[in-house]
């Protein structure tokens, strides 16, 4: 995971990070962050299918108490992340269920 200069979250080294909470996307906002083209595409699929979007900075700590933690690149799609630093990580099953069907 990169973090900013004030300790949100900015990306990982390969992939956008989409934190869960219900029907809630958080994109993390950071003038550090590059923007994804998929990472783009299912947020507009996910918001289509009733889902929220919304950009605001990021804790690590927010991380553990999301319901899910996608990761999004144009190589493997979305993929929910399992773990950091050794610690599981809710996967938010739910998100799935509208991209499946895409």
């Amino acid at each position: 995971m990169i973090l900013n200069p004030d300790g949100t979250v900015s990306e990982t080294n390969t992939a956008n990070l989409l934190v869960v909470r219900g029907n809630t996307l958080v994109r993390p906002r950071s003038p550090h962050v590059l923007t994804g083209v998929m990472q783009a595409t299912v947020c507009r699929r996910l918001a289509d299918a009733g889902f929220v979007i919304v950009d605001q900075p990021v804790q690590p700590k927010a991380l553990f108490a999301a319901d899910g933690v996608l990761l999004t690149n144009a190589l493997m799609g979305a993929v929910p992340a399992l773990s950091l630093d050794g610690r599981p990580l809710t996967v938010a099953r739910h998100v799935f269920e509208p991209l499946d069907r895409w």
